[in-house]
């Protein structure tokens, strides 16, 4: 009561400026007493807290070289029971990488097999084709030449005639129009590796079937039909001109051997003008004109 009679009669300056030293009293009080007690705490929490900090870092530490060890002494104690292991595994990669390479070489020489077997077949049906064809010529030579040496009607030579063209030369030179030559190679390559006939395992064939994308199984067989046909009448043609240039030597060689022969005979009979010219014989094939039959060549 006291207290607030005295207050009730100072100013209002005079109580702010009453109150502003309460409050400097208190903090100056709180600055000599809490301040240093809470630095005092903090200093004891954070002494605290490294030690702990350093005996668990310590502890990791054991744990760490304890785990170490350990793990140097199971490695210690497998390494003998792991190198066997190793070993064996070793022997195995290379026994299967060595199959795999045997594997790979009997592959390549089967497919090397298969392709030369193929381009004998090839081969031998072109001599057949053009045994034939020779035989054919032959005859047809023979007939020339026989009605040439009998006298009568020169008739035309049958080998200077033009080729004709194979049935279905035509229809393959229409086919390759869309095909490029990327293609033509890849389905080359494709028959080589696989074999004529597999159109379905070349189409199945990554490194095949990206540049025939598009094409199917018939495509293929059309196209190989084709290309076949193309190269027999390419074949035929080459054929058709060795034959017409054999001809035409054989031709000029029976010319210059007739020519001979009539020169030769010409000149026994300027020789031996008293003597009375035979009648003339005919002679049958393979003996020479002019000569009696059974007395020795002059």
């Amino acid at each position: 009561v006291k207290e607030q009679q005295r207050l009730s009669k100072l100013t209002p300056e005079q109580r702010e400026e009453e109150e502003r030293l309460k409050t400097l009293k208190a903090w100056s009080l709180l600055a000599r007493r809490e301040v240093p007690r809470q630095q005092r705490a903090m200093e004891n929490a954070r002494r605290k807290q490294v030690l702990d900090a350093r005996r668990l870092a310590e502890s990791c530490q054991k744990e760490a070289r304890a785990k170490a060890l350990r793990s140097h002494r199971d490695l210690m104690r497998v390494g003998p029971k792991i190198k066997p292991l190793v070993r064996s595994m070793t022997v195995f990669w290379r026994k299967v990488e060595k199959q795999e390479a045997e594997r790979r070489k009997q592959a390549a020489k089967e497919a090397e097999e298969r392709r030369r077997r193929e381009e004998e077949l090839r081969e031998a049906k072109r001599q057949q084709k053009r045994l034939n064809f020779l035989l054919t010529q032959t005859e047809l030579y023979s007939h020339f030449m026989q009605s040439k040496m009998q006298g009568g009607p020169k008739s035309a030579d049958p080998a200077a005639l033009p080729p004709r063209p194979p049935p279905g030369a035509a229809a393959a030179m229409e086919d390759q129009d869309d095909w490029e030559e990327a293609e033509t190679s890849a389905l080359v390559r494709g028959v080589e590796k696989h074999g004529e006939g597999q159109w379905k395992q070349i189409l199945s064939d990554k490194e095949i079937s990206a540049a025939l994308r598009g094409r199917h199984e018939e495509d293929l067989k059309v196209k190989w039909a084709a290309r076949q046909q193309q190269q027999e009448a390419a074949d035929m043609a080459a054929m058709r001109k060795e034959a017409l240039q054999e001809a035409q030597a054989a031709i000029e060689k029976q010319q210059r051997t007739i020519s001979a022969f009539d020169s030769a005979a010409a000149q026994h009979r300027q020789q031996a003008p008293d003597a009375e010219p035979a009648p003339e014989q005919r002679q049958p094939r393979g003996e020479p004109r002019g000569e009696p039959r059974g007395e020795p060549r002059g």
